[in-house]
């Protein structure tokens, strides 16, 4: 459960008057972390192995996970920092709160707040920062385009109902643009919660926004297609996954000013959808760092709902001149999150052979240590292609991967029987359903 208050008026408030480090402060006090006195921790706990240990040829390296967890998890496992470089993060626009973490993701690169982090928090300013979310950490051939679809929708928008994410701005955009530029679009929004036209299953705050929606529309559901839940990833044809959704979408708006990373930016990109976003979206956390790459989108320029339109328009009207999945493979996608973190740590430049900056992906040694170890290859560890060692969600799974680990370097001995979620983990394991998280 999120710890912290976020102070709401940055989710509607693009100009907000305050000294900067007062703004940096506000922003740390809110972390959507996971602790052990959460009751659905044990549900929630996500754990990522992004290259595992190895012992090849007399050489051992550590391996590096990450997770929003990262505190509960070197409680739970002491020795998990023998094998393991701990990284944390928040999933929100804060630091990590995380006191035990070997490394903090951060969302960008930002000196300023870096050097203010430092000097105000005396116990965990000295650790690495990694100008990554978990975000960055898209399968980038998971999420892609599927052939063959129709580009039916007009617009996509991957949105929690929650205040933050601005959805009756939205809604008004797709009302505006109607009435200005004269075309019938319509507007698909996926909620990530089941919900039925009672709007059961909604908590009182998710209600409020969509009676903030039926104000403005008066019947929703002449503008607005609502998906209420879908697989992030699916193997199954006619099972209908997020890529299913954005390779049918011509744009994809995001309505927020304030959170992490954005997920669902990198997601359209990466199936090749334009994006667009507000010029001020996590502006101070970017300080001047692009929110997505240059000719993946368009920045809304004003924090108002025509200047919304105007920029839909714009997308729409010349969506096919844009190519995002090309400028996002050029910046992001796994491999480029995986030589970001190896490159921040003095330790693989000193410890492992062959090393070569921002080619780690490509190591001879890494790819063949982990051959001998896992019976899979680098890229495929990468890819997550056995994910019983990659990725495991909720207590007991994540019990059996650290079993599974702490077995094979002599940590500990075998259990009798295998430990809760325990499967066989080596050999080549099949793809997971949601390997994008």
């Amino acid at each position: 459960m999120p710890k912290g208050i976020p102070f709401y008026e940055y989710f509607q408030d693009p100009d907000i008057k305050k000294p900067i480090e007062e703004i940096y402060s506000d922003l740390d006090r809110y972390t959507m972390e996971t602790y052990e006195d959460d009751d659905l921790t044990r549900f929630t706990i996500d754990l990522f192995v992004l290259i595992p240990p190895v012992l090849y040829e007399g050489v051992f390296l550590k391996g590096m996970l990450f997770t929003q967890s990262a505190d509960m998890v070197i409680r739970r496992y002491p020795d998990v920092q023998k094998l393991f470089f701990v990284m944390a993060y928040s999933m929100w626009s804060s630091y990590p709160w995380s006191a035990l973490a070997d490394f903090y993701f951060t969302c960008y690169n930002n000196p300023q707040r870096d050097e203010w982090f430092r000097s105000t928090n005396k116990g965990r300013g000295g650790k690495v920062h990694l100008p990554l979310e978990d975000s960055d950490y898209t399968n980038e051939y998971n999420m892609a385009p599927l052939l063959g679809l129709e580009k039916d929708i007009d617009v996509i928008a991957v949105a929690r109902l929650h205040i933050g994410k601005n959805v009756p701005m939205i809604a008004e955009m797709i009302k505006l643009y109607r009435e200005k530029y004269n075309k019938p679009i319509r507007l698909t929004l996926v909620v990530g919660k089941d919900f039925d036209i009672n709007w059961s299953g909604l908590d009182e705050s998710e209600k409020e926004e969509l009676r903030k929606v039926e104000a403005i529309l008066e019947h929703p559901n002449e503008y607005i297609d609502f998906v209420p839940r879908t697989f992030q990833i699916s193997s199954d044809p006619n099972m209908k996954s997020m890529p299913h959704y954005y390779s049918r979408a011509k744009v994809c708006v995001l309505g927020s000013l304030l959170e992490g990373k954005n997920r669902s930016i990198k997601e359209a990109m990466s199936c090749n959808v334009p994006v667009m976003t507000f010029r001020q979206f996590n502006q101070y956390q970017r300080n001047g760092e692009p929110a997505f790459p240059e000719g993946g989108g368009l920045y809304i320029p004003e924090f108002d709902v025509e200047s919304m339109a105007d920029t839909l328009h714009e997308l729409l009207e010349n969506y096919g001149d844009f190519k995002p999945r090309q400028q996002y493979l050029r910046h992001a996608g796994r491999k480029k999150f995986l030589n970001i973190c190896m490159d921040s740590i003095p330790y693989y430049e000193n410890n492992l052979p062959g090393y070569e900056k921002g080619e780690n992906h490509l190591n001879e040694f890494l790819d063949l240590a982990i051959q001998a170890n896992y019976q899979i290859s680098l890229i495929d560890f990468l890819y997550g292609r056995n994910p019983m060692i990659t990725h495991r969600r909720g207590l007991e799974d994540v019990d059996g991967m650290m079993d599974f680990f702490f077995v094979r370097f002599g940590i500990r001995k075998p259990r009798e029987g295998p430990p809760p979620g325990h499967q066989e983990a080596t050999g080549s394991g099949q793809a997971a359903n949601s390997q994008q998280m």
